[in-house]
Formats: structure tokens, sequence, C-alpha cells
């Protein structure tokens, strides 16, 4: 897109799953395959050609993407607001958005601590602040941020690298760094914060059970070291799924937020989505429908989606 180097780095993701998920992952991998995913299906000798150094007594199946990797985030939201810029877009930073402002059921801006911003449309993005906006407008969205620990480990020389993995078995997830390091935390952390005031450091705990887990999958790190850690806070909904699409109680709002740890891998299809939904009423091709904020008051959440989950019970009876 333009505006710099976002710092993406293809060295492809693993996904490893035990004998309970492994006939869920080979099913998700096939309808992959046939929507022109490239994503192979590994056995557990396949896992160890492709990284020599993990152990794979508890992974019966494997899932490789070769094009996946990872970016900067840093890096790749300063190039997209470089790029916007470049295009016409005004980016105000570091003022904070007080209050969304409306008119009887319809949005008229928002006011900041620097004044009042007019506008026909609001996308609400605010992620872990999403509910304190769009609560005085009697919308209630359950938001709940919580601490996710991140742990830096360097690798022994003969390791050299990996692909970004996730571990199901292990419910963990890794990926390399620079410098010969691998950055490792848990999928699941229930520590629930106040996003304004929190420990952004690791726990010494922490650090000492992620090492042991990166050990047990990867025996050689037994002589690698620990490098310290942080802390960041996830945007997390009840059913891990975020809010998405338009708020008909107020015409001219509209949802971004709740992604739960996933939103960065999915922000390039959904500002498209987005964009087209702002601009043209509606987004040709997407049923946004499930992604409703009143599916929490309703009860209609959505079933765990992901690599090794089981397909949704109306799936599985279509």
């Amino acid at each position: 897109i333009g505006g710099g180097d976002p710092g993406f780095r293809q060295v492809g993701v693993l996904w490893l799953a035990g004998a309970d998920t492994a006939p869920h992952l080979r099913e998700n991998v096939r309808r992959a395959q046939d929507l022109g995913v490239r994503v192979d299906l590994l056995g557990p000798d396949d896992v160890h050609r492709l990284v020599p150094e993990v152990s794979v007594h508890d992974v019966a199946a494997g899932a490789h993407e070769p094009e996946s990797g990872y970016a900067d985030p840093s890096s790749t939201t300063n190039a997209l607001v470089t790029r916007a810029r470049e295009l016409g877009a005004t980016i105000i930073q570091y003022v904070t958005v007080d209050a969304i402002l409306t008119d009887g059921a319809r949005v008229t801006g928002v006011r900041t601590a620097q004044g009042a911003i007019s506008a026909p449309a609001v996308v609400v993005c605010a992620g872990l602040w999403a509910d304190r906006l769009l609560r005085p407008l009697g919308i209630e969205v359950p938001v709940t941020p919580k601490r996710h620990q991140m742990c830096f480990f360097r690798r022994p020389p003969e390791f050299v690298s990996h692909p970004a993995i996730i571990d199901r078995p292990h419910g963990t997830y890794m990926r390399p760094e620079t410098g010969n390091l691998t950055i490792h935390g848990l999928s699941v952390y229930e520590d629930v914060v106040d996003p304004d005031s929190y420990n952004e450091g690791a726990d010494p705990g922490e650090i000492f059970r992620n090492a042991e887990l990166i050990a047990r999958r990867f025996p050689c790190m037994e002589h690698g070291l620990s490098m310290g850690g942080y802390s960041g806070v996830y945007d997390v909904t009840p059913d891990h799924e975020p809010v998405l699409g338009a708020i008909p109680e107020y015409a001219g709002l509209f949802a971004d937020f709740g992604w739960s740890g996933h939103g960065f891998k999915h922000s390039p299809a959904v500002g498209d989505i987005m964009a087209e939904l702002v601009l043209e009423g509606r987004a040709s091709g997407w049923d946004l429908a499930p992604l409703r904020w009143t599916r929490f008051r309703e009860g209609d959440l959505l079933p765990p989606a992901s690599g090794a989950s089981p397909p949704h019970p109306k799936l599985r009876s279509a």
C-alpha cells in the first residue's frame, strides 16, 4: 500500500494438534484448500522434518502455511497512517475522545479533549474503551480487558529458527524474533485489569511457566536463556468474536472492536468491508448479522472459531 515497510517476515505458520483436535484440523485444512488457500496437512514425522528441534510426542497432526508470517504492529500502523495522509485523510493522534455526539437517533460527531468534531458517520474502533463510549447511548456491549503476558527466550546457537507456531496441545503460541529470540505465550489468560493502569511487564512465575512449556516443545531450549517479557491487554467479548457492522439504533454509527486478540491479522479485509459498509450502506457478499452487538443480550453467541475447532452445529446439519 506504500507508506513504509510494515516489517513483514514470511516465516510461515505451523498449527499443532493433538489426537482430540486432529480430526477438526484435517477437516478445516481440507475446506481451506478447497477455497484456494495454500496450506499443507502434515503428520508428526512431517512436522519433525520441517522443524527438527520440535518434540512431536503429543502431536497427531499439523497444518503448515508457508506463505504466512508476522508483521511489526507499529511499523504497519505508521505505514497505514502515512499512506492515508497521502490520500487526503486527516489523522489526529494522542487526542482522547470523550463521547459520541447524537441528535435524536442520528450520530453527529464526537467530543474530544480538544473540542467537538462533526461527522455524519462514526466508526467505534476503541477496543478496550468501546463500551465506555457506547454505554451512554444505551448500547451495552460486554468488553473485558484481559492482560496477556508474552515471554522472550534466546535460542541456543544450534536452534536457528522456526515458523510461528500455534501449539494446541500445550495451549501456547510463539514466533521467532530478531536476535535469535522466540516470543512465547499462553493462548488464554483470565487476568482482568484496568486498561489505563496495569503491569506491562511479565510476572516471574509466568516466565518460569513459559520456560517449562517451551522446553517441553523444544527440548534444546533447556540450554536457552530467559530474556524477560511484556504484557498487553485484549478487548475480549464473551464469545471471543468481534462486534462488527452498523449499530442500527443510531444512523451513522458503526462498530469494529472486541477482536479478543485476533484483529490485527483480519484488519486488511475488515477495513475493506467497513469502508464499503459506511460508504455504500452494505458490504456486498458479507453477512455481518452474526457479529451484531445485540447477540450478547439475546444469548446468541458465536461458537469457537480456529483452525482446530469443530464446525458449527448448523454446518454439520446442513
